[in-house]
């Protein structure tokens, strides 16, 4: 396999691993990050050092997006519908599975979830 044959499989490959929608960026002490809305359309941002979809495909379809190291969820909090945005919740934890088409968020090992306001 020569250089450009290489370079074009590693895209290939990188492309199929990124969920739809999704800016994906090495930033901070190494963490990579992700935004999603979750089925009902809110809005939830991950990092982690490791983000990876199950059984890529070229095609996207839902998936499980497994979050590990200093794993961090935040999405934003609503009493009701018609309410601003009061707060966010936050859980923090060793491993995470984010269910894309259910939106169910699975965390495991140390979790801790607190509450952020919003910085005005």
């Amino acid at each position: 396999m020569n250089i450009s044959t290489a370079f074009a499989v590693g895209v290939i490959v990188t492309a199929t691993l990124l969920p739809r929608g999704t800016a994906q960026q090495n930033a901070g002490p190494g963490l990579l990050y992700m935004s999603e809305r979750l089925p009902n359309g809110a809005p939830v941002q991950f990092a982690a050092t490791s983000i990876a979809r199950e059984a890529p495909t070229l095609n996207w379809t839902p998936s499980i997006v497994h979050l590990k190291g200093a794993v961090r969820i935040r999405m934003p909090v609503h009493t009701t519908q018609t309410e601003s945005l009061h707060m966010y919740l936050v859980v923090h934890a060793d491993e995470a599975d984010y269910d894309e088409q259910t939106g169910e968020i699975r965390p495991r090992g140390n979790v801790q979830v607190t509450f952020e306001r919003p910085k005005n």
